[in-house]
């Protein structure tokens, strides 16, 4: 296994890395009409020094999560869970930035959903080369775990990172 890295929540509260996170967060077309981020905006360089202070401190505001529910493609409902645009949303993507790449590295090459690059297209193509290649097989299943992400034990992705990195932080 290789080393661990360090100083993760350094990396992740580089204002570099902050900007643009804040950048990535705003991509999207409701964006620039959404009132928390025009707020954000208006004064950017002082939110990312207080959003750098609650990282370096790791004190966080309560989290004020709200969940509803959104029909997505072919009809199924999905739960979407809604966080504050500050700090959370910046902060999810300041984190994935520094370890974005570590973790889907790890990953096999057929995992598809969720990782840039990898959507519905690129799983098609890989299971018809697998049928291509391989004339024992004529079947394949696709899977779509229910509320998979919740199910996922906090202790288990906890020990997981330790692997990874060595910041106890």
């Amino acid at each position: 296994m290789p080393k661990r890295k360090g100083y993760i929540l350094e990396k992740i509260a580089d204002m570099d890395n902050l900007r643009a996170a804040a950048d990535d967060s705003q991509r999207g077309g409701k964006a620039s009409r959404n009132f928390y981020i025009r707020e954000f905006n208006a004064d950017r360089e002082n939110k990312l020094r207080e959003l750098q202070k609650m990282i370096l401190t790791l004190t966080f505001p309560k989290p004020d999560y709200r969940v509803t529910k959104r029909v997505v493609d072919c009809g199924k409902t999905r739960d979407i869970v809604l966080a504050d645009y500050l700090p959370w949303h910046v902060l999810d993507h300041a984190i994935m930035r520094v370890i974005e790449e570590d973790i889907t590295g790890s990953l096999i090459t057929d995992s598809c959903a969720c990782i840039k690059g990898k959507g519905l297209t690129f799983g098609v193509q890989r299971v018809k080369k697998a049928l291509r290649l391989s004339s024992d097989h004529v079947f394949f299943v696709k899977t779509d775990f229910k509320k998979f992400f919740e199910s996922i034990s906090h202790d288990l992705v906890m020990r997981e990172l330790s692997r990874r990195y060595k910041d106890k932080r």
